[in-house]
């Protein structure tokens, strides 16, 4: 099982650009899925915050993805992992990282619904 401080890990490997670029990108996208992308700006919003001096609890995703948007949510992950895996720059193996993690995370707590993450 995925551990907050395995979140926490890829969370600060990712580079001030590409928190800022998930961060556009979570505001353009289309809301088909709600619940995994108010997680996903909660998770960069955590990390500059935590880069800013600020701590506090990061819950796991589906704190805030909804059972009806799980296999969503786990379709749109394997998506983004496989686009940003197959770009071929290896600068964007930290956010397929994000992603993959975020997705057995939350595989993680569907499973075991009694573990704060």
């Amino acid at each position: 099982m995925d551990s907050p401080a395995d979140m926490a890990a890829v969370l600060a490997a990712l580079s001030d650009r590409d928190l800022c670029g998930l961060r556009a990108a979570i505001f353009g996208s289309p809301n088909v899925v709600p619940g995994l992308l108010a997680w996903l700006e909660s998770a960069v919003d955590w990390e500059i915050s935590r880069r800013a001096g600020m701590v506090y609890l990061l819950l796991g995703p589906h704190a805030a993805i909804d059972d009806t948007e799980t296999d969503a949510s786990l379709l749109a992950l394997a998506i983004l992992v496989a686009c940003f895996r197959g770009d071929g720059q290896s600068e964007s193996e930290p956010v397929a990282e994000f992603f993959e993690l975020t997705a057995s995370t939350l595989r993680d707590e569907v499973e075991r619904p009694d573990t704060l993450q």
